[in-house]
């Protein structure tokens, strides 16, 4: 017994788990199929259709393009010129996003 405590406070008192560390235990039937329906839920795919995917992933692929080149030419490039002791001109700064 701990030093202090007399018997009448000995009473250990254990604070509620949370709702997922309960279902992380699996230790009752329902945590048990709530911890395999997200498991199921966590590994769900989209299924990949190429007609509708394919126009989609070159459409990203332009606009990431188009505003890399913007931010290239409006901003990236400007901020270094300016710590130049002369211009530098056709300059381009690449991958500064990085």
């Amino acid at each position: 017994m701990h030093p202090g405590l007399s018997d009448e406070n000995a009473t250990l008192t254990v604070p509620p788990r949370s709702f997922r560390a309960w279902v992380k235990a699996r230790e009752h039937p329902a945590a048990r199929v709530i911890h395999a329906a997200a498991g199921a839920l966590r590994a769900f795919q989209m299924p990949s259709i190429a007609v509708l995917h394919g126009p989609l992933y070159l459409a990203v692929r332009a606009l990431r393009t188009v505003f890399a080149e913007i931010l290239r030419i409006a901003w990236y490039t400007p901020l270094f010129q300016t710590r130049l002791v002369r211009p530098a001109p056709g300059l381009r700064v690449w991958g500064a996003s990085r």
